[in-house]
């Protein structure tokens, strides 16, 4: 059974209490999604991949180990660097394999099915 809207109200107190007091952390102001992705398009178009491979590759790895601060189980950030990987690894075996047939060319709906299964993980 839910709480009641008084229990509601004084937890909401008890928190706000709690935050003054320095007990709890401030609320957090909501990440904005899009200008945060937007931001990073635009970093990652001004990378220099001979240079910056290694640190994206540590940005990977440190992003996979991620549990959101639970120690158990694995964050959706977690989760996110992993199909990155997936992707990765997936594609190049795709290109590999076509080379090896001597067809270097490929539609995007063909790498698409390749990969489709790792988007909907």
């Amino acid at each position: 059974m839910g709480m009641t809207l008084k229990e509601k109200k004084r937890r909401e107190m008890v928190r706000r209490e709690l935050r003054a007091e320095g007990v709890l952390p401030p609320t957090k102001k909501p990440l904005n999604r899009k200008r945060f992705c937007e931001e990073a398009e635009a970093l990652l178009a001004d990378m220099n991949f001979i240079v910056d491979g290694p640190y994206i590759v540590w940005a990977i790895m440190e992003m996979l180990g991620h549990t959101g601060g639970t120690g158990t189980g694995r964050s959706p950030e977690a989760v996110g660097a992993a199909k990155v990987v997936k992707l990765a690894v997936a594609r190049r075996e795709f290109e590999k394999e076509r080379r090896e047939k001597g067809d270097v060319s490929f539609t995007l709906g063909e790498l698409i099915e390749v990969t489709e299964d790792i988007y909907k993980a």
